[in-house]
């Protein structure tokens, strides 16, 4: 038997991984994993379990467990984008971005440029809070796009708003892209990508019927019936009883008045020049304070609650979410190009007649920015789906998938075996499609830590959140069979013959 102390070649090249080799004897394990308090969140979960350490104040520290599910993530992105990016770059400023293309943009039209960095970026965040997901330092994987035409510039946006659905889809979680607004990143359309969850900070709301989803902060909203008629109702008592000074309660965060970013109470006598017009007249829908002025749409004067009407279908089926935003992606047209002179040769904007006699016109690219947030992810996926039993990863983000467990010192050579052949699994007649993983193979981990009690281990890597545990337990010294477990599939416990634990579990990380 081969000694523990140091790493196993096998076939390929590759190299057994060992908890008590590669992990434990570092200290790169938590070595107290006992029951969670049910009131610990997943940002404290990842600090409790040794994925992440605090250093300071919004600023943490990834540790090996937590280094491997950034790398995941990372590998997962890098697998999508390969069909949209022609060439990477470390920078992180769209400013330095858009003086590099006006450098090297001066081709012709076919020289479409996308720019994939990744980066670890800083903001001056006045209150940290709620561990990854509120930080001073985070990382984010962004993707800058430039055309030489509106048209192809939105087309590139479909393909990576497709891109980014065909990605969050493999984390095998709900989420939501809601319509957004494009604040001081400029530009006219952009979408954000959410999870939902009680931890967000953002407001979403979605039609049960038509499923237009959009952030509050852009709501196309119907302006409620029954606030016009409680308005002009009041307005209508006013002149009954010759009253020149009432109070009409408004309410919408983006209004301002008098200066002031909120108003809940406003004398109605400001809204309308001279005296207040008769109630018959008054529609909340065209007055002043219903509508914003830069943008001439209709404002929601009482907030939107679920149940009001949908702005696109009508139906009363809206549905408000709190969410964690993960991504972004930004239209920005010629926001950055035209004043920083980012320019290319395009014959589409020439004068008609023959290409190679027209002198193509000279034009401002037209740009994309879209990003998604690494560090956030890995702080909404813990949040949302750790249980009172610990942290609990999707396939697509687990330090490692599969945990092979002997019971004892003496079913380790055993565990070898099984080990190796999970890692060198590939499912008859399937050769030619790719696996759900980053990974070309099963990424399995070798649990030999003999020193612990064996249910002790087992419930660490519960708590760990890895999810399948393959177990050389008393099932296997009886007749060699073990026992393969996976909490995220309703806590399914299976007894598995030797020869049939590849191709289950590999059936059971596809379910993942």
């Amino acid at each position: 038997m081969e000694s523990t102390a140091v790493s196993v070649e096998r076939e390929f090249g590759a190299f057994m991984m060992m908890v008590d080799h590669d992990f434990q004897q570092y200290g790169y394990l938590p070595r107290d994993t006992r029951h969670r308090n049910p009131d610990q969140n997943g940002q404290a979960l990842l600090i409790r379990y040794g994925y992440v350490q605090q250093g300071h104040s919004g600023v943490f520290h990834f540790l090996p467990l937590g280094l491997r599910v950034q790398k995941k993530i990372e590998s997962l992105i890098d697998r999508h984008m390969k069909r949209l990016t022609r060439f990477n770059h470390t920078n992180q400023c769209h400013y330095v971005f858009t003086k590099s293309v006006r450098i090297v943009a001066k081709g012709e039209e076919e020289n479409l440029r996308l720019i994939d960095p990744l980066a670890r970026k800083y903001r001056d965040e006045l209150r940290p809070r709620q561990g990854l997901l509120r930080t001073r330092e985070f990382i984010m994987k962004d993707l800058y796009t430039f055309d030489h035409t509106p048209a192809l510039a939105m087309e590139t946006y479909q393909r990576v708003r497709d891109v980014y659905s065909e990605l969050f889809n493999e984390l095998r979680m709900p989420y939501l892209v809601a319509e957004a607004s494009s604040g001081t990143m400029g530009g006219n359309l952009s979408h954000e990508y959410h999870l939902a969850s009680d931890a967000g900070e953002d407001r979403v709301v979605r039609c049960g019927s038509c499923g237009y989803t959009a952030n509050t902060e852009i709501l196309e909203a119907l302006i409620d019936p029954r606030l016009a008629e409680s308005v002009a109702k009041v307005l209508a008592d006013s002149e009954k009883n010759q009253c020149h000074s009432s109070i009409v309660n408004l309410y919408d965060y983006r209004l301002r008045i008098d200066g002031k970013s909120q108003a809940t109470e406003v004398d109605f006598h400001n809204l309308f020049p001279g005296p207040p017009p008769p109630a018959r007249s008054i529609s909340i829908a065209t007055s002043d304070i219903s509508s914003d002025p830069s943008t001439e749409k209709p404002l929601h004067l009482t907030g939107v609650q679920s149940g009001d009407p949908c702005p696109k279908c009508g139906e009363r089926q809206l549905e408000v979410q709190r969410v964690i935003e993960i991504g972004h992606t930004f239209f920005l047209g010629t926001r950055y190009s035209e004043p920083l002179g980012a320019r290319v040769a395009s014959f589409q904007h020439a004068t008609t007649g023959d290409k190679a006699a027209v002198k193509p016109a000279i034009v401002p690219l037209d740009m994309g920015c879209h990003g998604i947030g690494v560090s956030r992810l890995i702080g909404a996926v813990a949040n949302l789906l750790a249980d009172e039993k610990g942290l609990n990863w999707p396939r697509v983000m687990a330090p490692f998938e599969v945990v092979v467990m002997p019971r004892g010192e003496g079913q380790l050579t055993d565990a070898e075996r099984v080990y190796d052949a999970l890692t060198n699994f590939r499912p008859a007649g399937d050769s030619d499609q790719p696996l759900l993983s980053s990974y070309e193979r099963m990424d399995v981990v070798l649990e030999d830590r003999m020193s612990l009690d064996f249910v002790v281990r087992m419930h660490e890597y519960d708590r760990l959140g890895f999810p399948v545990l393959v177990l050389l337990g008393r099932t296997w010294m009886v007749d060699r069979k073990c026992e393969v477990q996976c909490r995220r599939l309703g806590d399914l416990r299976m007894i598995v013959p030797e020869a049939d634990v590849p191709a289950y579990v590999f059936g059971l990380l596809r379910q993942l």
